[in-house]
């Protein structure tokens, strides 16, 4: 009673692509769709309609459209991330002027130029170019020989006005008699004109597709930070990226950490490293950097011991020696928080124990003891000790500079200084003057423990310092 018909571009799914249209049986109905192109090729399938049952679809048979796009300024309008197109370039010849655009000759499998610069059977095309003004060109769908290039143009009768931009003659990185290659920097909107030719005179079907490249390294989240030796994955430092890129660092001593997206910091300086994601397509790439701080093991020190009068002020963090980050808290020998370092001694005789934690966020933290010994067979607050309420000692923990702060005090007094094996490092007699601040430098020393003995012929005390 009728018929259907379905057609549409080579290798379209039947069931799920093409054109579809009820016809009646008189057999004599013409198809007319300008959305055919030039050039183009179609398949058709047939299937019956015999009232309310129909037959199973005939075909495919192919129809190549009149071959139109011979000339420029006849070219079909390719859609950018639109079909695989097929074309048949029977009967396409070289127009008048067209040789003085052929492409240099640079090559197979390159992007600036054919094997040869012999034109053939040329068929064009134009394409608007996409927001992110890089494509990829891609004919391998069908391996036939053939060569491509891109141009700009203002008149397309005017070969004068034609800029080349780019060509292939065999597929970049495959082994296609085709082309396929990406074309970069073109302005978003514009159109520019595609030449298609056969790098011999042998005609047939050829394939076009093209689809723009838009590539997403991503956007910077936060510096990763990471304890040395421990392992990181940098795409943690990054968002919203694409996969299949490659990660590089800018400094050579740290490339050799990175596996993939992992990066082992073992080694390697105690500061921030740069790492950059990239994302390649051809001439196209998009790029992050992602940024990695890695932090030294915490260090509370060496366990040590410090023996003092009943009542007297000490600082714990004298007791410790070696390498010891100064931001850690101290606890009590009740596991209690303190609030400073400076602490009273007891009034009992005994020994306490002081534990020092530190960290610094990172890396796991480090605890370190002082034994506090309180000596019963003195008392700082005795008359003795009078003699030093007035004179302060400071900084401590140094970096070099001491000052011994004696205003307010009547006194004055020598100085001797010792390391922990005593040593003197340094002796100075009648130095520190009644109401006076004296400055010690123990710059260039080794840093460490040191015993600042400060006395005179009535009363003796014996200082710790840290010197960092």
């Amino acid at each position: 009673t009728s018929f259907n018909i379905t057609y549409g571009m080579n290798g379209f799914d039947l069931y799920t692509e093409g054109t579809e249209l009820a016809l009646d049986n008189n057999t004599t109905d013409t198809i007319v769709n300008s959305a055919l192109m030039a050039g183009g090729v179609y398949q058709l399938y047939v299937q019956a309609v015999c009232t309310n049952d129909t037959s199973s679809y005939i075909g495919p048979f192919t129809v190549i459209m009149p071959l139109a796009n011979d000339t420029v300024c006849s070219a079909e309008m390719l859609a950018v991330d639109g079909p695989v197109y097929t074309f048949n370039n029977t009967g396409a010849t070289v127009s008048t002027g067209e040789t003085a655009i052929a492409p240099p000759t640079t090559g197979a499998q390159t992007t600036d130029g054919w094997i040869n610069s012999v034109l053939n059977n040329t068929t064009w095309f134009t394409f608007v170019a996409p927001a992110s003004g890089n494509i990829r060109i891609n004919n391998t769908a069908i391996n036939y020989a053939g060569q491509t290039a891109v141009y700009d143009a203002l008149i397309c009768n005017d070969f004068n006005t034609f800029t080349f931009l780019a060509g292939n003659d065999n597929a970049i990185g495959g082994t296609s008699n085709a082309s396929n290659f990406t074309v970069c920097g073109l302005t978003p909107g514009n159109t520019y004109y595609i030449m298609h030719d056969g790098n011999t005179g042998t005609v047939g079907n050829y394939s076009i597709n093209i689809t723009s490249i838009n590539l997403e390294a991503g956007s910077f989240v936060d510096v990763l930070d990471v304890c040395t030796g421990d392992t990181v994955n940098l795409f943690d430092g990054i968002t919203g990226y694409q996969a299949n890129g490659t990660w590089s660092a800018e400094l050579a001593s740290a490339g050799t950490g990175i596996y993939d997206s992992l990066f082992n910091s073992a080694g390697l300086a105690y500061q921030v490293f740069d790492f950059e994601y990239r994302l390649t397509d051809g001439c196209a790439y998009d790029s992050i950097v992602s940024q990695v701080q890695i932090f030294p093991p915490s260090s509370a020190g060496n366990d040590g011991s410090i023996t003092v009068c009943r009542n007297e002020p000490v600082d714990l963090l004298s007791g410790l020696s070696g390498n010891v980050d100064t931001q850690g808290s101290w606890y009590d020998p009740s596991n209690a928080l303190m609030p400073t370092s400076w602490i009273d001694a007891s009034n009992i005789p005994g020994q306490f124990n002081y534990d020092y934690i530190t960290g610094n966020g990172v890396c796991p933290n480090d605890t370190a003891n002082v034994l506090l010994t309180v000596d019963g067979s003195c008392n700082y607050l005795n008359i003795e000790e009078m003699y030093f309420n007035d004179l302060t000692l400071y900084p401590n923990p140094t970096n070099g500079m001491i000052y011994i702060s004696n205003e307010g005090s009547n006194e004055s007094f020598n100085y001797s200084i010792m390391d922990v094996d005593g040593r003197v490092v340094a002796t100075e007699t009648s130095a520190i003057n009644a109401s006076s601040i004296t400055e010690v430098n123990l710059t260039g020393k080794v840093t460490g423990v040191y015993l600042v003995r400060i006395y005179n012929s009535n009363a003796e005390k014996v200082y710790r310092v840290v010197l960092q």
